[in-house]
């Protein structure tokens, strides 16, 4: 099993923030610079049936943040360059499709340049055959080159080879319906309540090949516990082959907690039912940061045992106010918005998720860890192949002097330091 970290916080928070002298400051500088780690971003897609019957409609939405972004500044203004490459490989695993596009963004206050609450949306479309396949999202910053990368399985279905089918679903912070009757809407793709926000708008499609007058639909939104805080039910008539489903959630009786979004359709003895995870997020909550319970045993690399137990058994108002405080007491930039070490914190557990998951959760992988803790390396040594050892990688960080060799010793992707995380690091306490 993988060492726990013995060490006081003081040496985890001497590896997150840099210090501007040989003593302790009063008010440590941030030392999470952009040249450090890769551009994090969020992804989320929709299936649906193409206008030609045998094929399927894939729309893959990307958002970034804008501190993720290097932005440069041209007279009065500050641009960002970032270029979005999706590459959709069958289930061979060969290519079937490939785009990529860039985007610009540019604002008039370097203020808005650090941004975590504007953000930059994407949007690319891909006409598809029925069948299963994998998505390659890369997204790198054109001045910086870093590039950040996600990996996901999609499934594209024959919508018309069942009497009732239904396309997969969407949230939006906003929907619209222009005068050709065509549904316009403003994606979600966290999938989460915002700061600020009342109400969002789910969405999905029902496909009709048989004819069927009308269909059963409603949603309920679960609780951690399986119950329903919320649902609506609804008989729709299906008028044509498509008809086009808008259902309203609103905020109100969601406490800031994950749930699980349940929809259904059902004529007669046919029963759809899809689902999907959904978070209310309260002020001051990460983006990266989607649930307070996980939040909190995420802690477990700078906070003490004790302090992290005691969040748990709290009720939900004073587990919340014991994690803002635990935060707070680390914010380097009090009186702001932003508290940057916990958004950066959390930016790399989502990395490390993206990137390093196996058996297990990538946060709570070797790679996982140091990753957290000490940011992206500046260079990988990786051997997959070699044919006297097993797959290893070395991750070089010049700024400390130190190396870390991960090896994967199951074959399995599950790559497991070779020395202790803290030996490695003992010197630097």
């Amino acid at each position: 099993m993988r060492d726990r970290i013995p060490c006081p916080r003081m040496t985890i928070l001497l590896l997150l923030i840099g210090l501007s002298g040989p003593a302790f400051p009063q008010r440590p500088e941030l030392m999470f610079s952009k040249d450090m780690d890769v551009p994090n971003f969020f992804y989320d897609y929709i299936v649906q049936a193409a206008p030609d019957t045998g094929r399927c409609q894939l729309q893959v939405f990307t958002k970034i943040a804008y501190d993720e972004l290097q932005f440069l500044k041209q007279d009065s203004l500050y641009t960002a360059s970032y270029e979005v490459s999706i590459t959709v490989f069958d289930r061979t695993g060969e290519q079937a499709e490939a785009k990529s596009a860039e985007r610009r963004e540019t604002v008039d206050r370097y203020l808005a340049t650090n941004s975590a609450t504007d953000f930059s949306l994407s949007v690319t479309d891909f006409d598809l055959k029925p069948g299963k396949y994998e998505l390659l999202i890369g997204l790198m910053d054109l001045d910086s080159k870093k590039t950040g990368h996600r990996k996901t399985k999609i499934e594209c279905p024959d919508f018309w080879a069942d009497s009732l089918s239904i396309s997969s679903l969407f949230l939006a912070d906003r929907m619209t319906v222009d005068s050709a009757g065509t549904l316009n809407m403003t994606p979600n793709v966290m999938w989460n309540f915002g700061d600020g926000q009342s109400r969002l708008y789910l969405g999905f499609e029902i496909y009709n090949p048989a004819g069927l007058d009308s269909a059963r639909v409603g949603y309920k939104i679960l609780n951690p516990i399986g119950e329903a805080v919320q649902e609506l039910h609804k008989t729709q008539a299906l008028t044509d082959m498509k008809t086009q489903i808008v259902m309203e959630i609103s905020r109100k009786d969601l406490q800031n907690r994950r749930y699980k979004l349940a929809v259904g359709v059902s004529s007669g003895s046919i029963v759809l039912t899809q689902s999907r995870d959904m978070t209310v997020r309260w002020m001051g909550m990460p983006a990266f940061a989607t649930d307070l319970d996980r939040a909190i045993e995420q802690l477990s690399y700078i906070a003490k045992g004790k302090d992290i137990e005691t969040m748990k058994k709290a009720g939900d108002r004073e587990k919340s106010a014991l994690f803002q405080q635990f935060w707070k007491n680390l914010d380097p930039t009090p009186g702001t918005e932003v508290n940057e070490i916990m958004e950066e914190y959390y930016k790399r557990i989502e990395y490390a998720n993206a990137t390093f998951s196996t058996f297990i959760d990538g946060w709570k992988s070797d790679r996982g860890m140091v990753y957290i803790l000490l940011g992206a390396p500046n260079d990988v040594e990786r051997h997959p192949f070699e044919a006297d050892s097993k797959p290893y990688e070395i991750w070089y960080y010049h700024r400390y002097n130190r190396n870390f060799v991960f090896v994967d010793q199951t074959g399995f992707g599950e790559y497991r330091l070779t020395s202790p995380f803290w030996q490695v690091m003992d010197q630097l306490r």
